[in-house]
């Protein structure tokens, strides 16, 4: 029994409708990121981080490496951030890539911060896009630290653990 040419139509569309909805329900699609404000964040960030800058002075920067986790919102807010220092003529001496799955909390680790500390001479500005290792119990470390004594260490207020900025 053969049905008529427009009932086999309308079933074929009727089941390829059905074969998208499964396939578009199955798929995972990631969030739209707010370019706007990941921006202003970065702008933000950096005009912070020149406030802090001494006259000669350079900008170490610290994110996490985002070629293994992508963070398009973080690869946004480092671009936005760099655009301003170079708009602001001033010096970024480099950039500390920190490899971190994004499950783990973000920090620096208090070693590597210290030791940048260090060796940063005094009106650098080390910008962290990670929260910093002063919440973790460092401050013995900070104390062993030499040649700090004379710097102010300031911690900008932040919209999250991802972001501040600190002056060496």
């Amino acid at each position: 029994m053969r049905y008529p040419r427009h009932v086999e139509i309308t079933a074929a569309l009727i089941a390829s409708a059905a074969l998208a909805v499964v396939v578009l329900s199955s798929c995972e699609f990631a969030p739209r990121v707010d370019r706007k404000l990941h921006s202003g964040i970065g702008r933000a960030l950096a005009a912070e981080a020149l406030s802090l800058l001494g006259h000669g002075g350079q900008i170490t920067v610290i994110t996490r490496d985002t070629e293994a986790f992508r963070q398009p919102a973080l690869d946004l807010l480092l671009a936005s951030f760099q655009r301003e220092a170079r708009r602001a003529q001033a010096a970024i001496a480099g950039t500390q890539l920190i490899q971190a799955d994004p499950i783990r909390p973000a920090e620096v680790p208090s070693g590597d911060f210290f030791e940048l500390i260090r060796r940063t001479a005094a009106g650098n500005v080390i910008s962290p896009r990670r929260a910093g290792p002063l919440t973790r119990g460092a401050d013995e470390q900070f104390q062993r630290t030499k040649n700090c004594a004379d710097r102010s260490l300031q911690a900008a207020s932040s919209p999250g653990p991802e972001f501040g900025v600190e002056a060496a």
